[in-house]
């Protein structure tokens, strides 16, 4: 990223692209969070970055939540969020494909680079819905993701790919 704020990537032709990412609004306050899944991990998730930050004397955060990214996108337009966590329902049928065709609309933090991208199950046998770890490493890479695959609902820990 260069000076103005620019991010760039190239495309499949080698060619680059341009998308703006706002640096004034990344250091805005309050820090802002924006949560999508439906999960009560997700509360959990929310809970605890709040309690964390006011603990450590940080600055207040706000955080957003969404049940998927198309309701993101559609009930939050103008939101700008310093941090996108995308919780990734693959029981419900969270398809990956409907995922990346919304995570542009998200920008400018997806763009940034400041966005997760969590497999709460971690299964990833959906081959029906494109969900494989070859498709979500492709997706990482294209989009710069973090990459959390942990199995949430039986222990806490979390893996990071």
């Amino acid at each position: 990223m260069d000076d103005s704020g620019t991010s760039s990537r190239s495309n499949k032709d080698g060619q680059k692209t341009f998308f703006k990412c706002n640096p004034k609004a990344a250091i805005k306050h309050p820090f802002t969070i924006l949560v999508i899944g439906k999960y009560n991990w997700t509360s959990l998730l929310t809970e605890a970055l709040i309690d964390y930050h006011e603990n450590n004397n940080f600055t207040k955060i706000q955080v957003h939540k969404a049940i998927s990214v198309k309701s993101a996108v559609s009930t939050l337009p103008n939101i700008y969020a310093d941090l996108v966590i995308i919780l990734l329902d693959i029981m419900k049928h969270d398809c990956l494909i409907d995922v990346e065709s919304n995570l542009l609309a998200l920008e400018p933090a997806i763009l940034c680079g400041r966005t997760v991208l969590v497999n709460p199950r971690r299964d990833l046998k959906r081959k029906d819905m494109e969900i494989t770890y070859a498709n979500i490493d492709s997706l990482k890479k294209k989009y710069n993701l973090l990459i959390i695959h942990a199995n949430i609902e039986v222990n806490t820990s979390i893996k990071r790919i």
